[in-house]
């Protein structure tokens, strides 16, 4: 999903789960009704920090989120140690 998807579903009220997600590898991903934001090059659009991704919400007027550290993929919670 592109940022222009993004305002269009805002737009609408369609916006109905939004999920921050922690990558293993570290960063952040961006998860709205099951897909994940990604750039104009079409790649997962990650985040350095959670604050970064928060803002990014909040400028498109979303202001409640979900932060999971589960990986997207699994299910299953990754435990580092």
């Amino acid at each position: 999903m592109l940022e222009r998807e993004l305002k269009l579903l805002v737009e609408e009220g369609a916006i109905k789960d939004v999920v921050v997600t922690r990558r293993p590898q570290g960063g952040y991903l961006i998860q709205i009704n099951g897909r994940t934001l990604k750039s104009a090059r079409r790649e997962e659009r990650q985040f350095a920090r959670l604050d970064t991704a928060a803002d990014l919400l909040h400028r498109f007027g979303i202001g409640l989120f979900t932060v999971s550290t589960v990986a997207p993929s699994t299910g299953a919670a990754q435990w580092a140690g």
